[in-house]
């Protein structure tokens, strides 16, 4: 079974600052995915849960003998209508 393409929150906060001509962190990436959260909700999609992601992924590399993620991440689907959300292309 292959894995799926990750996008650490990491390399979306620099995309984002990129297209905003400003540095962007981490922090300010979670402040806009937990609203695109609250609205995926209040559309009837469940939300995303990438803390406990993060520890299934872990767990994973752990029995496969792999180094552990240390951040979260998103799939390039979420990538995509996360940046519908933000207004921005961020799948780069």
């Amino acid at each position: 079974m292959t894995k799926l393409e990750q996008i650490s929150f990491s390399t979306i906060a620099e995309r984002l600052g990129a297209a905003i001509h400003m540095d962007a962190s981490v922090d300010q990436v979670n402040i806009l995915v937990c609203g695109w959260n609250n609205r995926r909700e209040r559309r009837g999609l469940s939300r995303i849960n990438f803390a406990r992601r993060l520890l299934d992924e872990n767990e994973w590399r752990k029995e496969k003998g792999l180094p552990l993620c240390t951040e979260k991440f998103m799939y390039p689907d979420e990538l995509e209508l996360f940046s519908r959300y933000a207004g921005y292309e961020l799948r780069a």
